[in-house]
């Protein structure tokens, strides 16, 4: 349905601004459903929540019609930031991007509607865990059976009510809206409950190919304050605000009246079911550390600050070439380890067999001697693995690796090891700096000798190929 429009002009009528949603700065562009014109992402316009079409400012209602407090962003404190911040409002796109990335790529866990193995409707006849009446569901020996066929790293959730809705190649996928993971059950228990205090709305339906951009910001709006959990006449309203945003033709969702299936058609449907699926709670972890970092100011005093071209000033005088080699290094990965200690940020990349450990370890190596510290990070054990290996080589208290609960069990252990090495220690630190220091200030002057020769021999090539052009004219 297009929104009515005032007779003899383009513009939406203002008894229609409830039907809109007002939008500061759009995520992406389009065209206006009214005139087409189009309009840029970041730019203000309004939003049918129910046609899933943008209106731009020219064709919608009055400006007046719109919240006062649209044009000003909200600080996790209760304050505000303009948004005409531009550094500001930069960093928002790129934390919101960023956002957007990890929904998508939750959206990949949606079962496939065709592989029953994955999930099952629940015939509950009433919904009572997500909407928290009940603290369990009765455990049957279907849920049973799927618990004991879980593999490693995979979860049971529960959810309702569903969305059936098309991937990309057409094949219908389903996205439980209001989940909830139930926890492994006793082998002698008659119920099962959920891992978690609350519900949340399922991050994989944000990232899913037919949901729109605006219908995904429309959605995260509707549970932005949380869920009115155990209050079910509230949570039924919230769930059929929530389906009304991705089928506008989608019913009343019930909680006491559930139905019984889901048939391989796409639509909304007031079924309670279980989904074999990936563990969620890192991802919901970090939707929830991004949505907070996106209101947040203190990022301009960090390195982050850099990623929107806003750095720091340096406040420490730049440091010398570099310190020391404790393995072996090329050129190339040289001048990368003396730019991690000039420069606040620095992003080195290369396919694998480049040398990125051992320039990791260097890094790590000439920060000790430059008395700082380093956290080194990755979403990769295996990377981690291999840096702390490589760092053993050059000393066993260089690097501590912590993690997982094994290395978290044995880290009082590690220490322990680094402070017995320490006092055991018979080098004189001082002593061992003045010839590091001497060290690399021989090398300093070899690598000067050698540029020096490299520049006669580049001028000696340049005389003489100019000497025989000079004699081929002549």
């Amino acid at each position: 349905m297009t929104p009515r429009t005032e007779r003899g002009t383009g513009r939406v009528a203002a008894s229609t601004t409830r039907s809109l949603t007002w939008l500061a700065r759009t995520k992406y562009g389009g065209r206006c459903r009214q005139c087409s014109a189009y309009i840029p992402a970041g730019t203000s316009a309004w939003w049918s929540p129910r046609t899933h079409a943008l209106i731009c400012t020219s064709c919608g209602p009055a400006r007046s019609a719109a919240p006062t407090n649209a044009t000003r962003d909200r600080k996790a404190d209760g304050g505000a930031i303009e948004a005409t911040d531009s550094a500001q409002g930069r960093w928002q796109r790129l934390v919101s991007y960023l956002r957007a990335c990890v929904t998508a790529e939750a959206a990949g866990e949606l079962a496939a509607h065709d592989d029953t193995s994955r999930w099952a409707v629940l015939g509950l006849g009433e919904e009572r865990l997500v909407c928290g009446t009940a603290d369990t569901i009765l455990l049957t020996d279907e849920l049973r059976s799927r618990f004991a066929r879980l593999r490693p790293g995979e979860v049971l959730r529960y959810g309702w009510p569903v969305l059936a809705i098309p991937d990309r190649k057409g094949r219908l996928r389903l996205a439980p809206i209001l989940v909830t993971d139930l926890a492994p059950p006793e082998s002698d228990a008659t119920s099962v409950g959920a891992t978690e205090d609350e519900p949340y709305l399922n991050p994989g339906l944000l990232g899913a190919d037919q949901i729109e951009p605006e219908a995904a910001e429309q959605l995260s709006a509707l549970v932005v304050d949380g869920l009115p959990f155990g209050d079910i006449a509230a949570m039924s309203k919230l769930a059929t605000a929530i389906t009304q945003v991705v089928d506008d033709a989608a019913p009343a969702m019930d909680p006491r009246n559930l139905g019984s299936d889901v048939p391989g058609q796409p639509g909304v449907y007031n079924v309670a079911v279980v989904v074999q699926a990936e563990s969620s709670v890192m991802t919901r972890s970090l939707l929830e550390e991004l949505a907070d970092l996106e209101h947040r100011e203190d990022w301009r005093t960090t390195a982050a600050a850099h990623l929107v071209g806003l750095g720091p000033t340096p406040s420490t005088p730049p440091k010398r070439s570099l310190a020391a080699s404790p393995l072996p290094l090329n050129d190339s990965q040289e001048r990368v380890v003396d730019e991690l200690r000039q420069s606040p940020l620095t992003v080195v990349t290369g396919p694998p067999g480049t040398g990125k450990s051992q320039v990791v370890v260097a890094a790590v190596s000439n920060a000790w001697l430059d008395d700082e510290t380093v956290l080194l990070a990755s979403t990769n054990n295996a990377a981690v693995d291999v840096a702390t290996e490589r760092a053993t080589e050059v000393a066993s208290p260089l690097l501590v690796r912590t993690g997982n609960k094994t290395f978290r069990d044995g880290l009082a252990g590690a220490i322990g090891t680094v402070l017995a090495e320490a006092r055991s220690a018979t080098r004189d630190e001082p002593a061992a700096r003045r010839e590091l220091a001497l060290a690399a200030g021989a090398r300093r002057e070899l690598l000067a000798v050698i540029q020096r020769r490299q520049d006669l021999l580049a001028s000696i090539t340049r005389s003489s190929l100019a000497a025989e052009d000079a004699s081929r004219r002549a």
